[in-house]
């Protein structure tokens, strides 16, 4: 029954989905359920949507003229193979083992169907399970009886870890078998002897559960912790004998609350295949595996499983809970003083929790809040493999996008392309665009995107690198788009990186169109996923706003690509054309704007000594300055306070580490207050004097990526990045940490020696080291305000090419006015007539000047803000901008909230937020979200207790 219904779920999809004609859907729906055409645990373990693309690429899009096809899933944690021959060659399937060797693959299969091609499937870590039907459960719970009862019997000792071990997806398949030996058992009886023993073990049988009904040699390998390589060194081992294999399962069962695993190798060969002396070929290999490895599988932590289950639809509040106080305790510590030893300096996503849960807890929040784990919890994980070239060898490199929220707008992150990349990192980076993003007022979400390759390698070969972001690319593509999520660049990933992407967002954009316009039939391949015409016109509409139903729009989108590019054009910012010049160096001039804000707010509180007095006018403008908490400055009035930043900062010494973009644009825009830059570090060691050459400083880091073999002014030059970074405990007036994470940890924040910290990088210091700074009086402008004017100059190159598309449309195909106020639900409200008026202009040196005056003005009202709150709470500036940031998303959470979940949230809410949210919620931003806030606003406000 189950079968048949799941071939009536494929049959629809492809006739639906696909728009394929009935007769080829009966056709080839039939043929791939006839027995021996597809692996029965293929159909069981796969749901109806992946069966159908993998029978739609089989049928409809693999040919003859190509070796293979690869196709992922919908999480991104499998890859399917389509090869164009039956027997497995020999180094075909290890070939492709190497593609994806960096990758953390637990299973494989590889097995000839019965059009004569083979279908090799990997899967990583992390799968989630999919819903099965009740007699499917329990028949999967009357199996796990079954290996329990038996496991008694045989007195097994391992039978939980086991059971414990099964990967998702495993019970699907095994309670659907057709074959009277349980896989199960067999993979018991090999995980036990394993582990009793600690070491391999070999069996060699006969079977006859060959779809086809021919007998096969099996040899079954299990290894406690095998090595990474384990399963290519024993698959080079077959191909060397000329043993070619009929089929090849491999499952890794790894407990992740045990140290064990133990990895099974399944080989299958005809009766024909000499197998005498592989035995004892194998045992030498063994020995090898002794000598050369100690087991080198790594395993997922608790920190992220919770961040993956607190984002699991359909979690329980108990499930919620008990996650909460795991995660609240983890980051507590990471950020207590009181408690002894390291925090975690290496997870960023950690380090991020430790700020968010103090804010949480200023305004009142408990650990356990179900508010606060949706604040948490991450809206969409992506994983990508990516195929990547160098020097002629094809790899597989693991690529990521997490999206964490769109409460106020669209995903924004930048793209890293660096070795570092992971989970951890990128869910952390993600995590804290939110923040930044609601910190600046920008109408952004948080995103943030990886490929784990080094650049470098790509030095000699543009071409393999162009290819490899161009894998990246038609990945990246799917799962953003100009009204869903905007990537930009960062670590690795510079604007000739980013104009590759763009060529290869528009392509893909062009086979978008042609499918959903009907030009092109039925679907595509595109980033290893099957793209449907139904999906093709879902994407259209939800991440690009297209009205696919508009026959004009799409036979421009499908022909002109001057309006290709004019909609490709917001969906990724920091591009080297149709961009706008006010984002180069942005990153850099923020920084020096939060550092002036922050000098000015230390002088008018008595912590900051001027270089040279200042007059009685003087100071009353550095008042005023920091009084500013709405609107913005006159341009008369900036060049005015120009001066007066130079008597406070004249001679003031200050030590920088990074020489890169963001460090380089610090200098430059410092130096014009005639501050002295005493120190340099970057990643080639550090340099030391007294008033080092700006001019020469920035001539050497633009030429050779570092400042250390500069002259003028040096006194001392230390090699090594490692001890280049001991100049950070030199004494200075500003320390300005732009190069690296975690600079600043316990370990060495005693001998820091600054009064004023700038993080120009993101997570430079740890919550432990932040709170010790604090402590000594130590003024830190926290990352996701110091480095935020680069995000809030993407917000404006993407306003800018919305408003550019919007005219064209109006304009150019509709032959109408262009309406300015299209643009009303994209603009922040309090700079709503600035940005209308600048964007009503041409891009040139005026408006470049005028996006530049309002990063200003929003960076210096941000800093105001925190610095007054950070005063009030007694707590770090970050903690004031967790606070701000928190309560922008959860005002606009509410407001976009359906009427009863509304009152949920705000029953849940502790007093002290509700007050706090008030003024949030009365914010023109709110009416973006809801016609009826201000309404909404009163109804909530009228049940708070006098």
């Amino acid at each position: 029954m189950y079968i048949e219904e799941k071939q009536a779920e494929v049959w629809e999809l492809l006739e639906t989905s696909y728009g394929i004609d009935l007769n080829t859907v009966e056709k080839i729906t039939r043929n791939s359920f006839t027995k021996g055409q597809l692996p029965p645990w293929f159909l069981f373990s796969k749901s109806a949507e992946e069966i159908s693309q993998l029978i739609y690429v089989s049928s409809q899009i693999l040919n003859a003229d190509m070796d293979h096809l690869t196709v992922t899933s919908d999480d991104g944690k499998e890859i399917t193979y389509f090869i164009n021959i039956g027997r497995d060659v020999p180094g075909k399937l290890s070939r492709i083992l190497e593609e994806n060797s960096a990758l953390d693959i637990i299973s494989f299969d590889s097995v000839k169907i019965g059009s004569g091609r083979r279908i090799v499937t990997l899967e990583k870590q992390g799968r989630s399970p999919f819903s099965v039907s009740k007699e499917i459960e329990d028949e999967k719970t009357s199996l796990i009886e079954e290996v329990n009862k038996r496991s008694s019997r045989l007195k097994y000792r391992y039978t939980s870890e086991f059971i414990a071990s099964l990967p998702p997806n495993y019970l699907n398949a095994e309670a659907n078998s057709e074959y009277t030996t349980r896989r199960i058992h067999r993979h018991l009886d090999l995980f036990e002897t394993a582990l009793n023993e600690n070491r391999p073990q070999y069996r060699q049988d006969s079977v006859t559960e060959d779809e086809a009904g021919i007998g096969e040699i099996r040899i079954s390998i299990a290894y406690p912790n095998p090595a990474s390589d384990f399963t290519l060194r024993v698959l080079d081992l077959v191909h060397q004998r000329g043993m070619n294999l009929n089929r090849t399962f491999w499952d890794l069962f790894r407990n992740d609350a045990s140290d064990s695993s133990v990895g099974i190798l399944s080989l299958y060969f005809g009766t024909g295949i000499p197998t005498m002396g592989f035995k004892d070929n194998l045992e030498i290999l063994f020995k090898e595996f002794e000598s050369d490895h100690t087991g080198d599988i790594q395993n997922n932590s608790d920190w992220e499983k919770l961040i993956r289950g607190l984002s699991t639809p359909g979690v329980t509040q108990p499930e919620i809970a008990q996650s909460m106080s795991v995660l609240y305790k983890m980051a507590s510590d990471n950020s207590d003083i009181e408690i002894p030893g390291d925090e975690l300096a290496e997870n960023l996503l950690l380090n991020a929790l430790s700020g968010f849960f103090d804010a949480a807890e200023t305004l009142g929040f408990n650990e356990e809040s179900r508010v606060l784990a949706d604040l948490i919890s991450f809206e969409r994980f992506d994983e990508f493999w990516v195929n990547t070239v160098h020097k002629g060898v094809q790899r597989n490199a693991e690529g990521f996008r997490v999206k964490h929220s769109t409460d106020r707008g669209p995903c924004k992150g930048g793209i890293r392309n660096a070795l570092i990349v992971d989970f951890a990192e990128v869910s952390g980076l993600s995590f804290l665009m939110t923040w930044k993003c609601a910190r600046t007022g920008i109408l952004f979400g948080g995103g943030k995107g990886g490929l784990k390759i080094n650049p470098s390698d790509f030095a000699s070969d543009k071409i393999d690198l162009f290819d490899t972001l161009s894998s990246f690319g038609r990945s990246l593509f799917l799962v953003t788009g100009p009204a869903r999520d905007v990537p930009a660049g960062d670590v690795g990933c510079g604007a000739s990186e980013i104009g590759q992407m763009f060529e290869g967002f528009k392509s893909a954009l062009h086979d978008l169109a042609l499918i959903a316009y009907g030009v092109k039939k039925s679907g595509a391949v595109l980033g290893h996923k099957v793209i449907s015409l139904k999906e093709a016109r879902t994407l259209l509409s939800e991440s690009f706003d297209i009205d696919v139903h508009d026959p004009v729009l799409m036979e421009k989108l499908t022909s002109s690509e001057k309006y290709l590019e004019l909609v490709a054009a917001a969906h990724i910012t920091g591009k080297p054309r149709m961009g706008i010049d006010a984002r180069t160096g942005a990153t850099g001039r923020g920084l020096c704007v939060t550092i002036l804000a922050t000098v000015a707010n230390e002088y008018a509180a008595g912590r900051w000594e001027a270089a040279r007095e200042l007059t009685v006018e003087e100071s009353s403008e550095i008042q005023a300055l920091t009084e500013l908490t709405r609107g913005g400055l006159e341009r008369e009035d900036w060049k005015k306070l120009g001066d007066v930043f130079g008597k406070l900062l004249e001679g003031k010494r200050v030590i920088v580490q990074g020489s890169g973009k963001v460090g380089s644009s610090l200098i430059e825009e410092l130096s014009v207050y005639g501050v002295n830059i005493v120190g340099v570090a970057d990643r080639d060691g550090a340099i030391l004097g007294e008033k080092l050459d700006v001019e020469e400083l920035l001539k050497l880091a633009k030429s050779s990526g570092s400042v250390v073999g500069s002259k003028i002014g040096v006194d001392e030059t230390i090699s090594g990045a490692a001890a280049g970074s001991g100049i950070l405990a030199r004494q200075c007036d500003i320390l300005v940490l732009a190069a690296l994470e975690n600079a600043v940890t316990t370990a060495n924040v005693a001998g820091i020696n600054a009064p004023v910290i700038a993080c120009g990088s993101n997570g430079p210091i740890t919550p432990k080291a932040e709170n010790l700074l604090h402590q000594r009086g130590v003024t830190v402008i926290y990352d996701f305000l110091a480095n935020s004017g680069g995000v809030t100059a993407s917000y404006f190159e993407w306003l800018r090419n919305l408003s550019d598309r919007f005219r064209y449309e109006s304009e150019v195909i509709r032959g109408e006015n262009y309406n300015p106020d299209k643009m009303t639900p994209y603009v922040m409200p309090e700079y709503s007539d600035r940005i209308k008026a600048i964007l009503s202009q041409k891009e040139s040196g005026k408006t470049t000047q005028a996006w530049n005056d309002l990063i200003r003005d929003i960076l210096i009202i941000a800093v105001n803000n925190d610095y007054r709150k950070s005063s009030e709470y007694g707590k770090p500036m970050k903690v004031a901008g967790f606070v701000d940031s928190l309560l922008k998303v959860l005002s606009a959470r509410l407001m976009k909230a359906e009427t009863q979940e509304r009152w949920s949230i705000w029953e849940n809410l502790p007093e002290k937020a509700k007050k706090a949210l008030l003024p949030y919620m009365n914010h023109p931003e709110s009416q973006l979200y809801n016609p009826e806030a201000v309404e909404v606003a009163r109804e909530l406000s009228g049940s708070l207790s006098s």
